[in-house]
């Protein structure tokens, strides 16, 4: 028997409205009163959850990471580690996809304007997660890098970071997920024609 989905909460359905009235309209062209009306709810329930259109955007960094934790704490016991690390990677790709272009490029917006606050790529929810993958793939062998897992995945985070940018700048203009394995395996020195 399939379990019932858990019904939204006000807070998450105020993010998924808004997530899709900026990828209809552009997040400049969405007020905050429009997000209130799709959704059903006054302003002062928005002002309860969220400060801000930037806080409501930069919560999305937080949704999608705890959406790859958990997939991470799926496939660990079912893949090798430079497996698991590169499902982990590819899924943080696919999201980034599905929320298009205009929404990850606000995201960056608000964080070169210092409207979040963060210590890159360690306050990461998968950070120490991707190093200790990281740090299993090198000691069987899977992982032929010699830099540090520390360094692999400092590089890993700001290289997504960077083709993530690029690919907002460019309107999507190219394949997030061929780019993010490109990335991966160069840093990692793995072989993706070798079946990971």
């Amino acid at each position: 028997m399939k379990e019932q989905e858990k019904p939204l909460s006000t807070k998450e359905r105020i993010q998924k409205t808004a997530i899709e009235l900026f990828q209809q309209y552009g997040y400049d062209n969405v007020t905050i009163l429009q997000i209130c009306e799709a959704v059903g709810i006054s302003k002062r329930t928005f002002y309860y959850h969220y400060d801000s259109k930037e806080q409501l955007v930069d919560g999305l960094t937080d949704y999608l990471s705890i959406q790859s934790r958990q997939l991470m704490d799926l496939l660990t016991a079912q893949r090798t580690s430079a497996g698991t690390l590169w499902a982990l990677m590819s899924s943080y790709g696919a999201n980034t996809s599905s929320y298009g272009p205009n929404m990850i490029r606000q995201i960056y917006v608000n964080i070169i304007q210092g409207k979040v606050e963060e210590r890159f790529p360690q306050s990461a929810y998968l950070y120490d997660t991707v190093v200790r993958l990281i740090e299993n793939g090198k000691a069987s062998g899977e992982i032929p890098s010699p830099a540090s897992p520390q360094e692999l995945a400092f590089a890993l985070f700001h290289a997504f970071r960077g083709v993530t940018m690029t690919w907002a700048g460019e309107n999507g203009a190219f394949d997030l997920e061929q780019a993010f394995r490109r990335v991966f395996d160069a840093i990692l020195g793995i072989d993706s024609a070798g079946g990971q």
